[in-house]
């Protein structure tokens, strides 16, 4: 089951990049960060936004499958442990 994540991570370090905008192209891009995260679509962007879009896409996937393989990791430790107690109060029931 692929839990679909809530929230994409806007990274500090990219300021200079929103700020080398103007307003205008800061919205588009920031609506283009959001729409990104939620379907998977790449945007129609032009010039400077798509140049930085791009960039910040490699990251938002990444951050993505990071998130995938965590909670495919907690997934195994939860069963793992659920196992050992059920393993556990049969060997005492049977005790």
């Amino acid at each position: 089951m692929k839990r679909e994540r809530k929230a994409v991570l806007i990274y500090k370090n990219w300021m200079p990049l929103f700020d080398s905008l103007s307003n205008e192209d800061a919205g588009e891009l920031i609506k283009a960060i959001m729409h990104y995260a939620s379907s998977h679509e790449e945007p129609l962007l032009k010039g400077t936004v798509e140049g930085i879009f791009l960039c910040m896409k490699t990251q938002i996937d990444s951050d993505e499958e990071k998130y995938a393989e965590k909670c495919e990791q907690n997934a195994k430790n939860a069963k793992r442990r659920y196992e050992d107690e059920k393993a556990e109060k049969l060997f005492t029931e049977n005790m």
